[in-house]
Formats: structure tokens, sequence, C-alpha cells
């Protein structure tokens, strides 16, 4: 199936606009005032920005398999799905660990707020790999973590795994987006507090439309609509159905129906920019410590003096997105490598006896 590049895209922005919102919002703004009132826009949301990347992830992880019913290829994505999230975290857990045993994070009651409620434990080998291992997906807790925004990767492991078999499930059935539709809805209705992994099926079902052309046919006026709708969704008190399944769902929808938008996702620099897309989410919270921290700390007394803290992050920040494409390069390669092994061996186990 040919690759799906505003898929990309979307990622690549979405992790511009987490980091944006980190920096000058969340992370180290230059005036209180301005870090509260910048979030609501979008380009400055990172909440909205993580909800993008579980619809994504929705979409992109079901797109092939509700095309084409290819069982080889999903569970290929399938047995490596672990794999390709946990190599990159381990290894950016491990860089934290590194600069935590150098000194060059300060200890949690020394640090900036927002950053002080991470990092409280020893930096210890066996805490490395419990935590990047297994807690990060399974029993993650702020206080645990060597990276603020880890906190997403265990809705994105049991979102993927949801979203794969829920396609699975509903490839043969007819109208099978409105079952992924509902699906989403029993888990907003049933599973209040795991609310966030309602967008996996609606990334799917949005999947599924794209694959009947159904998003194609949707008109320019109503595609710029639903982008609008999107970008206005940051004005409301958050909840996951206003900021997910409605703004997240018209955001997305309308950039993928416009055929401008489409087109500058699909672009040179946005295709960059989701090629570093993981990197850039996993790096820029260790630059913010080990770089911004200190930085503003010391001598971060008037705003353009902040501003331009903000700016070198940014900077060093994308910088250590690019060192840490080879990790990502590899965690793609090895995930690929298991599903390739996991679907030999069951086309091996499933021969007749005579061959």
């Amino acid at each position: 199936m040919k690759r799906l590049n505003f898929l990309d895209g979307l990622r690549g922005w979405g992790a511009v606009f987490v980091l944006l919102y980190h920096v000058f919002s969340e992370g180290l703004p230059v005036d209180p005032v301005f870090g509260d009132r910048v979030k609501y826009l979008v380009p400055f949301n990172g909440t909205l920005a993580v909800l993008v990347f579980f619809v994504v992830s929705g979409f992109s992880l079901s797109v092939r398999y509700l095309a084409d019913g290819d069982i080889r290829s999903w569970s290929k994505i399938a047995a490596g799905r672990y794999l390709r999230l946990v190599i990159p975290i381990f290894a950016a857990c491990l860089i934290v660990h590194v600069a935590m045993v150098l000194g060059l994070i300060s200890p949690p009651d020394q640090i900036l707020p927002p950053f002080s409620r991470i990092l409280h434990f020893e930096a210890s080998v066996s805490h490395l790999l419990k935590f990047s291992l297994f807690d990060v997906f399974f029993n993650y807790r702020i206080a645990d973590t060597y990276i603020g925004p880890l906190w997403t990767m265990s809705i994105e492991l049991f979102g993927s795994f949801i979203v794969l078999v829920a396609a699975l499930l509903v490839r043969p059935l007819p109208h099978r987006s409105v079952l992924l539709v509902g699906l989403a809805g029993l888990v907003l209705f049933l599973a209040p507090n795991f609310a966030m992994l309602a967008l996996f099926p609606i990334g799917a079902a949005m999947a599924d439309w794209f694959n009947r052309g159904r998003i194609d046919a949707i008109p320019k006026w109503a595609a710029v609509i639903l982008l609008l709708a999107g970008c206005v969704v940051p004005l409301f008190p958050f909840s996951v159905f206003t900021w997910g399944l409605i703004g997240t769902t018209a955001l997305v929808l309308g950039c993928i129906a416009l055929p401008q938008i489409r087109t500058f996702l699909s672009g040179n620099l946005s295709a960059e920019l989701g090629r570093i897309s993981f990197p850039l989410y996993l790096m820029h919270g260790p630059v913010m410590c080990i770089v911004g921290d200190p930085l503003t700390r010391m001598i971060g007394i008037s705003m353009p003096i902040r501003f331009g803290i903000d700016a070198l992050v940014i900077v060093v920040s994308v910088g250590a997105a690019y060192a840490f494409v080879p990790v990502n390069n590899f965690a793609v390669w090895a995930s690929r490598e298991v599903g390739n092994v996991t679907v030999r061996l069951a086309n091996y186990r499933n021969r007749p006896a005579w061959m």
C-alpha cells in the first residue's frame, strides 16, 4: 500500500506543537501570564497534539489491513509493536540516567516546579531497566519517570493492540466504521479513566472512511468548518469527549480533506518533521532539564533572556532529535525483523507434514 505521507506530517507537526507547549507554556514560559494564555492557540497546545497522535496511530496501524485484509502485515505490526516503542524509550531513559549520574540534572528539590514532579528516585541500573522496559507501560508513576511526556506510552501501547484487534474483528463485517465508532463510545462509557483509548478506534474508523473515498468526498467548505472547529477546541474546558472525539476528529478530518493542507502535510518539510517526530518527542524533555532548567534558574531574570533560553532549548532539542534518529531507525528495523520472523514461524507451523 502506498505510504500516506500526510500521516507523517501530522505526527511531525504534532511533535513540534508538543515541544512549543512544553517550552513556552508549561515548562519554561517567558512570563506566567503569557504561558497560561498561549496554550489556547493550537500550535502551543500540547494536549491537543497528543490526542492527534493517538488518532493518527489508530489510523496508521489499521489502514492497510482494513484495505487489503493481509493478515501477514497485521501480524508483523502486532508482533513488533512493543519493540518499536521500547527501544527508543530505553535509549532516551538511558541518556537521562547517565546525565543524572554525571550530575548534569539537579535533584528534584532544586529544579523548577514543572520538572520537580519527576526523577524522585536514585539513579540505578535496576530502576532504569524496570521503568523503561515495564513500568512505563504497565505501572507508570510520574515520580518514577525519567521523562515527563512518557505518560502517553502506556496509552499508546494498549491503544495499539485495541485498534489492531478491533480492525481484525470488524473488517469482514458491513458498516465496520460504525462499529469502530461504537467501540470508541463503549470505551468512553465503560472505562472513563482510560478514555483516551477511545481515540484509537476513531482513527481506525477514519482510515476506513479514507479507504472508501469518503474523506475525499467531503466538500471543501465542510472541511474548512471541520478544521476551524478543531482549532477552537482549546477555548473550551478539557474533556476527552470534547477535545478528543469532537475536536481532534474534526481537526484531523479537516487536515486530510482539504487538498491544500494535505499537500502541505505530505511535503518535504512535513516529511522531515515526521522523520524526527518520535525522537523529538522523547528528547525535548531531557534537553529542558539539562539545558533549560539550569539556565533559567541562573540567568533567566528578564523576558528577553528567557525567550533566548527557550529558543536555545528548541534548537538543541531539534539537534538532539536528529542525533537520536539512528536509534529510532534501529527500533523500526528490529520491530520489522521480529514481525518477519513471527510470520515465517507461523507459516512454517501451518505447513502440511508432507511438505
